[in-house]
């Protein structure tokens, strides 16, 4: 079984790099791909503008064709980091078409990769015009060659010389502009759907971080309710032994605190191996809660009363319950919850004090417990945690759309009082 399931993971990491593998050479191909495609028409454009060298009537090359060309070449070698700085290799490869004579195809694919990362409104307008203004000028020189190399020509209706076709400045534009407007609405496109992308996979980490969260609150509060608990009837417990006269007692007092420290101890093994696993992300609730197996419910109330009484608390408890077993597992952890909290406050801040607790309800007309004990004449001070027994029970009540009040009373008395929908 071991074998099985570390086979299993070897085989799950393997996965990620065989596909950065097979990107990272799809990204050299298409580099490859694009390097060639730009040299072969600067090729061209250098064929063509060389072969009306010697003809009066065309457009002049010379020195500015033998420096454009190696340029041109040098442009479409920069590609290579097209998408780490996009701007610059975009603004570098313009420079061989508008000072010299050359193609214009490395900056349009640069301007593609400039637009699709996304960048700074001005840098995008700034590569785009340059873009544009280079394109202008190689259509221009194409449009002023002999048909038999010049695709301008060919547009305009010119197939071969003698035949020159008069090539308008204004359809020289238009055509540059949708030649520059291709490669730009294509770029930011792909930036849009990017940064969609990038925007759900930011949505989903903040919503498991979210999940992460909420499950460990709810641990801790699990953890705060049992061991709170446990720990309060245990220093019960140690305070009764402690003052007891009855020798014989002492066995029993004993056994019953080797027994709470037990149960204590269970539960802090339990919380703490859920702890040591991630907490799992569970925005739909649809995996098992890894606590449900040991989550109290109504039918544990007359356990969790008669613990206490054997350890020494006063409680008169009045419960009147319609159909209990009907009660939805969430719902039967809150009210035991609720109970468990009152008793621990109870004995924490109020210890030998009588507590009343009512517990009452049913199917469509919820539930309400009542936990009432007289305040002590005397307090040794806020102890650690003060407080937070009541928060995580504001929070368990309000989370199933209860509602929860606790405080003193002028009898003085101090009340919790909670109220849980309970649906039929």
């Amino acid at each position: 079984m071991t074998n099985q399931v570390a086979g299993s993971r070897r085989s799950a990491s393997a996965r990620p790099r065989l596909f950065g593998v097979a990107r990272r050479t799809g990204q050299v191909l298409v580099t490859i791909l694009l390097i060639t495609l730009c040299w072969f028409l600067s090729l061209w454009a250098f064929v063509a503008e060389g072969s009306v060298a010697g003809d009066q009537q065309a457009f002049g090359g010379g020195w500015r064709m033998i420096i454009g060309f190696p340029l041109a070449l040098g442009a479409g070698v920069l590609l290579i980091w097209r998408a780490r700085w996009p701007f610059v290799v975009t603004l570098v490869a313009a420079i061989p078409p508008i000072c010299f004579v050359s193609d214009s195809a490395a900056t349009l694919v640069a301007l593609g990769w400039l637009a699709a990362a996304n960048p700074p409104r001005l840098r995008l307008v700034i590569g785009a015009v340059v873009s544009f203004a280079a394109t202008s000028l190689a259509l221009w020189y194409d449009a002023q060659r002999i048909a038999d190399f010049a695709p301008m020509q060919w547009l305009f209706g010119a197939s071969a010389a003698p035949d020159h076709a008069v090539v308008p400045l204004p359809a020289v534009l238009v055509i540059a502009l949708l030649l520059t407007a291709i490669p730009l609405g294509i770029g930011l496109l792909i930036g849009a759907r990017r940064a969609v992308d990038r925007g759900a996979v930011r949505q989903q980490e903040l919503q498991t971080e979210v999940t992460r969260r909420e499950e460990r609150g709810r641990i801790a509060r699990e953890m705060h309710d049992v061991l709170g608990h446990r720990l309060s009837l245990l220093n019960l417990q140690a305070g009764a032994l402690e003052v007891s006269a009855d020798p014989q007692q002492a066995p029993e007092m004993a056994k019953l605190i080797r027994g709470t420290t037990t149960d204590a101890l269970s539960d802090l093994r339990q919380v703490i191996g859920v702890l040591r696993d991630e907490p799992p992300s569970r925005p739909d609730r649809s995996e098992p809660d890894r606590l449900a197996p040991n989550r109290p419910g109504l039918a544990e109330l007359p356990q969790l009363i008669e613990q206490s009484r054997r350890a020494g608390a006063g409680i008169n408890v009045t419960v009147l319950l319609d159909q209990p077993a009907a009660a939805a597992a969430d719902l039967g952890t809150a009210v035991y919850r609720v109970v468990q909290e009152s008793i621990t406050n109870a004995l924490r801040h109020a210890p030998g004090l009588p507590l009343d607790v009512t517990v009452r309800g049913g199917p469509g007309i919820g539930v309400t417990v009542e936990a009432a004990n007289p305040i002590a004449a005397s307090s040794a001070g806020p102890s650690p945690g003060a407080g937070r027994g009541l928060t995580g029970m504001a929070e368990r009540v309000t989370a199933l759309g209860g509602r929860i009040s606790s405080g003193p009373t002028d009898q003085g008395r101090f009340v919790v009082a909670a109220w849980l929908p309970w649906q039929e």
